[in-house]
């Protein structure tokens, strides 16, 4: 997406509320029709940045250009944006219709263009002929509709969501999740969205941004983060992950090193920089599980055993460490399902060393 349209610019925005600083210094660009994800946990300033964008607060510092736009200190009803809010704000005494044609006739626009978006923002998110229904009347899965409806109709420069699935059940999360990404894709339109829920910005987004203390950690797709890691935190937050300190002992290669973990255990992992304490991240799904001693394999007790479906997790002791090993189901031929002990084997290539 590197070459496509910047549609919106942020440039060093920061934003404090008294002594708290709820964004810091934050740089991010978002091309035209792309989905973009703003991940973190909570409290980390991902819903200001939102807020920022829509005009709901003021930056102390930075600017904000949309469109070739200086928007920075523009009111939001100039920025012709589109705000699904995370409890949808749906008026409950209008039918889903006038929900739907509340922001264009607060600009003014005749019955006719109105009835007009409202019959076509309905069908959009797969709602027609419910314009006369009363809210209460929905499910949660539609009501959610009908807020994404509202927000299209006033055909806005950018559509931002405030932690659109959360208030879905497991079910009904994926179905609509698939819909609204399939919806941002077919209108092309350009959409940021918050959520502190990493499966869902893994589903729905083009690009991830990941923030902590309103700090942009790192910005791309889901397998970039996932596998290139830039620093410890996004390593420990996405995913599930075996983080063990470490000593850097010797080196072996020009790539690989020696480290010690534990008065009993030492791997070999890629060579860093660094002479000092260091963190091995290691993925559950990267270690590999055998029934029986190979070469460079390492004894191991099997302590738990959880069953989730597609997946299966084991919780290991191999020597004095406690590990996590992820499997798919069913079992390949190897089962070891009801073994108390077996073999693993920890390739250094699986390892991630943060210095």
């Amino acid at each position: 997406m590197n070459n496509q349209e910047t549609h919106l610019s942020l440039s060093n925005l920061s934003k404090n509320y008294g002594s708290v600083r709820a964004v810091n210094n934050l740089s991010l660009n978002i091309t035209r029709g792309e989905c973009l994800a703003l991940l973190g946990p909570s409290g980390c300033g991902k819903s200001t940045i939102l807020k920022l964008i829509a005009g709901l607060e003021l930056p102390n510092t930075g600017q904000m250009v949309l469109a070739n736009r200086d928007i920075t200190k523009s009111s939001p009803e100039t920025r012709n944006l589109g705000f699904v809010f995370q409890n949808y704000a749906l008026f409950p005494h209008l039918s889903v219709g006038e929900n739907v044609a509340f922001g264009l006739k607060a600009r003014g626009k005749s019955k006719s263009v109105i009835d007009e978006k409202v019959n076509s923002s309905l069908e959009l998110v797969q709602l027609k002929g419910l314009a006369n229904r009363r809210i209460h009347e929905l499910s949660g899965g539609q009501q959610q509709r009908v807020a994404i409806a509202r927000a299209l109709a006033i055909e806005p420069e950018l559509l931002l969501l405030d932690e659109p699935l959360s208030n879905l059940d497991v079910a009904l999360r994926t179905q609509t999740g698939q819909q609204l990404r399939e919806l941002i894709k077919r209108l092309n339109i350009s959409t940021i969205f918050v959520t502190h829920d990493q499966a869902d910005a893994f589903a729905l987004a083009d690009r991830i941004a990941l923030i902590n203390e309103g700090q942009l950690q790192q910005v791309g797709n889901a397998m970039e983060i996932y596998f290139q890691p830039k620093n410890l935190f996004v390593a420990s937050f996405i995913g599930h992950s075996n983080l063990l300190q470490a000593r850097l002992v010797k080196a072996i290669s020009e790539e690989l090193a020696e480290y010690k973990i534990s008065q009993e255990l030492s791997l070999s992992a890629p060579k860093v920089e660094n002479t000092g304490e260091v963190t091995l991240r290691i993925r559950p799904e990267a270690i590999e599980m055998l029934k029986d001693q190979q070469t460079n394999s390492l004894p191991a007790k099997i302590l738990n055993v959880r069953f989730s479906g597609t997946t299966i997790h084991y919780y290991l002791r191999v020597q004095d460490i406690d590990l996590e090993v992820v499997r798919l189901t069913p079992q390949t031929p190897l089962d070891i399902n009801f073994l108390n002990e077996c073999w693993v084997k920890i390739p250094p290539n699986a390892i991630t060393v943060f210095s």
